[in-house]
């Protein structure tokens, strides 16, 4: 009986075979008991929010980019594997020596070199964890700070409460560009001049697309420290009349009295007269006046008691400061009277001068005064004996 002679290399060709069968197979045990894994989590994660569809939704997406992403690693992983397994079967022979290496050198050298950047970029990986941990309790630090110089809670001379906000941004701005300053040179690529070059064009960029931006960003910035507004104040800027709905650092919405918001750039803002009449209100209340001409033959007390009396009757007009009235002119057929009167609601004011309106009128009827502002004609006779004549004209 003739003995069965193998080839030389059957035994290796053999074993690299059973290897790459038995990676296939682990690979796909792994992947089954994951998909159980994520299965059972998927579950759990559904009873936990039945109240909540969105919630679920987002925990079926994870899932399923979960599984997804698993699948795609498994062929990965397979795929390298029956590269280096052909390679290596060719490798054996001197017919096919030469086409295992050249898959070796064309197909998995890329991935080694991958490979070997990746294991000695290791040191810098370690770097920016700690160039990130650093700036996160920097962050976090401030954040505490300011939260609570913002609530009141701590103080400081000088610094008011709604500043807090705007500082933190500012300085966490700036500490986060000193982070990615520090962190650049450990960034992946960073010495490629295609980097850098990538890096000027960004910047360049930037630059010439932002201008309008930040200068949005710096004078609300501006505004913010000048305390010339804040969310809730009624206010004048140029047309718009109203009050403060959002202020943020590139715009500031006023809501009217007509129910319009009118969105305004901070830049614009900056350059803008701003009247607030909500500044002084709280505390030494806001001014608010009607002027009203009566003729010369009306005595000026019984205006004045008129006038009082109306700012007595308007609710939300304070008793204490006082009302009082100024007499702004003589003109020529009647005086100027103005009344002013103190509140505390400014962004009610337009409602207020209606009510004191009203109360003037009552008031003037209660008393007999007329709220009219004669025009006299005078009729001149040019004889011996001359005359002259006051009438009231049409």
């Amino acid at each position: 009986m003739s003995e069965i002679v193998l080839p030389l290399h059957f035994w290796p060709s053999l074993g690299a075979t059973i290897l790459f069968v038995a990676l296939v197979l682990f690979l796909n045990w792994l992947q089954a008991r994951a998909a159980r894994k994520i299965q059972v989590w998927r579950r759990v994660k559904k009873e936990g929010l039945a109240a909540k569809a969105h919630e679920i939704l987002e925990a079926d997406r994870f899932a399923s980019r979960l599984s997804t992403a698993l699948t795609a690693l498994k062929w990965l992983i397979i795929a390298i594997g029956f590269i280096r397994y052909i390679s290596f079967v060719l490798e054996l022979y001197k017919e096919t020596e030469s086409a295992g290496h050249w898959i070796v050198d064309v197909v998995l050298f890329p991935f080694k070199r991958i490979f070997d950047d990746f294991i000695a970029y290791i040191p810098n990986v370690f770097n920016l964890i700690a160039i990130v941990i650093v700036v996160r309790y920097l962050l976090t630090l401030l954040h505490r700070i300011f939260r609570e110089l913002g609530a009141g809670r701590m103080r400081f001379s000088g610094f008011y409460p709604e500043w807090a906000d705007p500082t933190y941004k500012l300085l966490r701005f700036f500490l986060l560009a000193l982070a990615l300053v520090a962190m650049y040179p450990y960034l992946p690529g960073a010495q490629s001049p295609a980097f850098d070059k990538i890096t000027v064009f960004l910047g360049i960029l930037i630059s010439l697309g932002s201008s309008s931006v930040v200068s949005n960003v710096v004078s609300g910035t501006m505004l913010t420290y000048m305390r010339a507004l804040q969310p809730g104040d009624r206010v004048k800027i140029g047309e718009a009349f109203g009050d403060v709905v959002e202020k943020t650092m590139l715009v500031t919405k006023v809501r009217t009295i007509k129910n319009e918001v009118v969105t305004i750039p901070n830049a614009l803002l900056l350059n803008t007269q701003i009247v607030n009449y909500s500044t002084l209100a709280a505390t030494d209340g806001l001014i608010l006046h009607v002027s009203i001409t009566i003729g010369y033959d009306t005595p000026w007390p019984a205006v004045h008691k008129a006038l009082l009396e109306a700012a007595r009757r308007t609710p939300l007009v304070l008793a204490d400061p006082q009302p009082f009235i100024l007499q702004r002119a003589l003109n020529d057929f009647n005086v100027a009277y103005e009344l002013n009167a103190y509140t505390r609601e400014a962004n009610r004011g337009v409602f207020i001068l209606s009510d004191l309106t009203q109360n003037i009128q009552d008031s003037f009827d209660e008393a007999g005064l007329e709220i009219l502002s004669p025009m006299y004609n005078t009729i001149r006779q040019s004889a011996a004996g001359d005359t002259i004549e006051k009438r009231p004209s049409a």
